[in-house]
C-alpha cells in the first residue's frame, strides 16, 4: 500500500472546502482503481490530507487529477501543502 501525506496552512475554510471535496474531488479519487481511501483532519486553520492506494503509480494518477481540480477552486481556499509525505505504508493496521 502507497500513502500521500499533505499538511496545508491557513486554510480559511475547512468545512467549506470539505464539502467541495466530496462533491469534486472525491469522485476523481474513486475513479481511479487504486484507490482505497481518504481523509481530512483538520484542526483550526490547519488540514492534514491522507490517502491511501495500492501503487506509487495509482497515488501519482490521483496527485494529478487532484492538482487540475484544485487549479479549479477560488484562489486562496486552499493554499500550497507546506509539508508532503510519500512513500509505502509500513504498517497498516484495520479494525
Amino acid at each position: 500500500m502507497f500513502a500521500s501525506v499533505r499538511r496545508y496552512h491557513n486554510v480559511p475554510d475547512i468545512d467549506r472546502l470539505k464539502d467541495m471535496c466530496e462533491e469534486g474531488l472525491v469522485p476523481i479519487f474513486r475513479r481511479n482503481p487504486g484507490f482505497r481511501a481518504y481523509y481530512g483532519i483538520g484542526s483550526g486553520t490547519d488540514l492534514v490530507t491522507v490517502s491511501l492506494y495500492d501503487s506509487e503509480e495509482s497515488a501519482r494518477a490521483s496527485a494529478k487529477q487532484a492538482a487540475e481540480w484544485i487549479a479549479l477552486l477560488d484562489e486562496g481556499l486552499m493554499p500550497p501543502a507546506s509539508d508532503t509525505l510519500n512513500g509505502e505504508a509500513k504498517l497498516v493496521v484495520t479494525a
